[in-house]
């Protein structure tokens, strides 16, 4: 009897501290949970990023973004009438083929033509520039005998230019000569990194994107043990896919955000995935007799490393970037490369090709 009184009051003590310890818990959760509310933290990770660039241009007709089974999304073709940040005017063209106008009519084209193609991101595309302030544009003013091809599209990672550019080839779509224009960030799309998500998905949540965002696979790349290269897909859910109760309460969203960039992110070698992309480009250009050009637009020491140990593989490589922290060089309002950067990008690219 003694020992079962014993044992009950400790259950009962037991019982008491884990109800101190819940209230405690729940306690601190509370105040942790009010402060980041008013620090401005919001259950919706996504609802914390401000876009700077995408979320600024307003095109007529509006619906310039298409999905593409192979790279997720592209630009739909015709004519468009754009504001960037509601106060810079441009116009693009697109062609069916998925490229930008470099010079001569959509219709009058010559495909057989020798051809450069240049793939990229939207440094590469031109964004928030007249069709013939581009670096693709000028570049086909100072070849006139070859047919220049502006296959960027905004926000591509390097990952998607391959898997478009093997689509090209499948089409054949052969071109003598391939410029990638890239850039360090485009290792975080290349893996579809936690900041990339958030980037997305605060993207997916204009009225006007989010069914496109919904119906959406993109590629991302991993490398194999062996180091060989691994792309795969993942749709909304696996990019949405978070801690159960992120949506809901900011401690959960924000333990979520910690988890995220700091474990899942932490992980990947960004540089070498990016030369093991590169060198798989450069392996199929080489396969069908066609000259890579890995053309360096930020100056910064990661896309320098990357040159490097591309120029170490014999990959042909040239530094074009500029300073974009100088007002000269971007678009006013914008952190994209002006006209000016543009011709500076076209002139370093043509004495590699001359």
């Amino acid at each position: 009897m003694e020992t079962g009184k014993r044992l009950k009051k400790i259950v009962q003590i037991g019982l008491v501290w884990l109800a101190v310890f819940v209230v405690i818990v729940v306690s601190l959760l509370g105040v942790a949970e009010l402060v980041l509310r008013i620090q401005g933290f919001s259950p919706s990770t996504y609802k914390l990023i401000q876009l700077k660039d995408s979320d600024g241009v307003r095109c007529t007709p509006p619906d310039f973004w298409m999905l593409d089974s192979i790279v997720g999304f592209k630009y739909r073709s015709g004519s468009y009438d754009c504001m960037l940040n509601g106060m810079i005017e441009f116009k693009f063209n697109q062609d069916i083929d998925g490229s930008r106008l470099t010079g001569s009519s959509l219709e009058k084209r010559n495909n057989s033509q020798s051809m450069i193609h240049l793939y990229g991101c939207s440094v590469a595309w031109g964004h928030g520039l007249n069709d013939n302030q581009t670096c693709a544009w000028i570049l086909q003013d100072s070849l006139p005998n070859l047919s220049v091809r502006n296959y960027g599209v905004g926000a591509w990672s390097t990952v998607q230019c391959i898997q478009y550019f093997k689509q090209q080839l499948c089409l054949y779509n052969r071109p003598d000569k391939v410029v990638l224009l890239y850039g360090f960030f485009h290792h975080m799309r290349n893996t579809i990194s936690w900041v990339w998500r958030k980037q997305m998905m605060a993207f997916s949540e204009q009225s006007d994107n989010r069914k496109l965002f919904e119906q959406m696979c993109l590629p991302k790349a991993s490398l194999e043990i062996d180091g060989g290269l691994n792309i795969e897909y993942l749709d909304f859910d696996d990019m949405t896919r978070n801690i159960p109760g992120t949506g809901k309460l900011c401690v959960i969203n924000y333990i979520n955000d910690i988890y995220q960039s700091r474990f899942v992110d932490s992980d990947i070698d960004s540089e070498h995935l990016e030369v093991a992309i590169i060198r798989e480009f450069n392996s199929m250009c080489q396969t069908e007799g066609i000259e890579l050009i890995v053309a360096g637009v930020l100056g910064d020491e990661n896309t320098l490393n990357v040159l490097q140990l591309l120029s170490e593989d014999g990959i042909a490589v040239v530094d074009v970037s500029v300073d974009l922290s100088d007002s000269k060089w971007r678009i006013h309002g914008d952190g994209h490369p002006n006209e000016a950067a543009n011709l500076h990008f076209a002139n370093c690219i043509l004495k590699e090709i001359r």
